[in-house]
């Protein structure tokens, strides 16, 4: 059963549904599904995928509390905006006429705005007890935009329990913040594109919904926060002044940090070696081969890169300006010399001594700029 009980306003209701009804017409706008009201590349949504576990978890609970479990409120945005169509959807969502809503409207035109983990929660004690089927509460805004949908679901969210970062900057680049023209959003821009576009060597290496995936070493913040590192407004507007595209020079700077830094950016296999630096054989003399781990691509890395690039750029800026040289052969050399560098993750590797995270990015980076600037090799 579901039905709208009480109008509290033209475009805001109070209603009921079973936890059997949900799945027949809820809807949950998630960064891995299109989203037909999304104008994000491919249509993605702004929520995390659910949890699994999380709703396994509160299925127990309501199961073993019973009428005691009292289930809280779920807020839904109904896509509709016309106060006649608004009068149709009631009549047909009270009646249960589910598959005459999506038909009318879309499959998403009751979209869950915050309350999908309890929502999995009522719809898998349902499934294990068909017997366990309260009717759960409602609240329902018409009308909302999908930019007003994304940015409540980020202060709900955000104010409560904490969103990946990465999703909700991501949110802000492709849903609720694009065409703004702010540094920020130029940052996320630039950001986007090195994470998305075909020519960058990051496409498909970087975390976007801030899920734990470990074959996509940086999120999308890791890589944002890098880029500012990048991109300091003083710098973005230096490049911008000489006519350059920092979108561009960010994929070009990159690509040259990839080449260089070949072995690392490829997390290419190496010989084995022992503590006192033999190489190890296995049973049948053949050497063996391991992929150490490689800090290029870990946070402290991406970041220390960046801040060197900064440099670089400013430099390569400074010597078109001034003295009439190329930026883009002055970027190259300079880039060439971490060709020395050892990313391997290893005790006593003098290149990897800072400690990890975006806090050991600055002891990196003094070492990579002394090296690149000053033919300073660590100590």
């Amino acid at each position: 059963m579901a039905t709208i009980t009480h109008w509290l306003s033209p475009d805001s209701a109070t209603g009921v549904i079973n936890p059997s009804d949900m799945d027949s017409i809820l809807f949950v706008s998630k960064f891995s599904d299109a989203d037909p009201a999304s104008p994000a590349p491919g249509h993605h949504g702004y929520q995390r995928d659910p949890i699994s576990k999380r709703g396994e978890e509160i299925a127990r609970f309501y199961l073993k509390s019973g009428p005691v479990a009292r289930p809280t409120p779920i807020t839904v945005s109904v896509r509709i905006t016309d106060p006649a169509e608004c009068k149709e959807f009631e009549k047909l969502f009270s009646a249960g006429e589910f598959t005459q809503i999506k038909k009318r409207w879309n499959i998403a035109v009751v979209s869950v705005v915050d309350g999908q983990h309890r929502m999995l929660g009522h719809t898998t004690a349902n499934a294990k007890d068909p017997s366990y089927d309260p009717q759960v509460p409602l609240i329902m805004y018409f009308g909302l935009t999908i930019v007003q949908e994304a940015e409540l679901f980020n202060v709900i969210n955000t104010t409560a329990q904490k969103l990946p970062k990465a999703l909700i900057e991501t949110t802000k680049a492709d849903i609720t913040e694009p065409g703004t023209g702010s540094y920020a959003q130029q940052i996320r821009a630039i950001a986007v594109s090195l994470s998305r576009d075909p020519d960058s060597v990051w496409q498909g290496d970087v975390n976007m919904s801030g899920a734990r995936k470990s074959d996509q070493p940086v999120t999308f913040e890791g890589l944002r926060r890098s880029t500012s590192q990048l991109f300091p407004t003083d710098t973005m507007a230096r490049v911008v002044k000489a006519g350059r595209s920092p979108e561009a020079v960010a994929k070009d700077y990159w690509r040259a940090v990839s080449i260089a830094c070949g072995v690392a950016w490829n997390d290419t296999e190496v010989e084995l070696s022992d503590e006192d630096g033999n190489t190890v054989t296995d049973e049948n003399g053949e050497i063996v081969m391991v992929t150490p781990e490689y800090r290029l691509k870990e946070l402290v890395g991406v970041a220390a890169i960046s801040r060197l690039g900064r440099d670089i750029v400013v430099d390569a800026t400074n010597r078109e300006v001034l003295y009439g040289g190329n930026f883009d052969t002055t970027m190259k050399s300079h880039v060439d010399k971490l060709k020395a560098v050892n990313w391997i993750k290893e005790p006593g590797n003098p290149w990897m001594r800072s400690q990890a995270g975006f806090s050991g990015q600055a002891d990196l980076h003094r070492v990579l700029a002394s090296w690149v600037f000053d033919n300073e090799e660590p100590i």
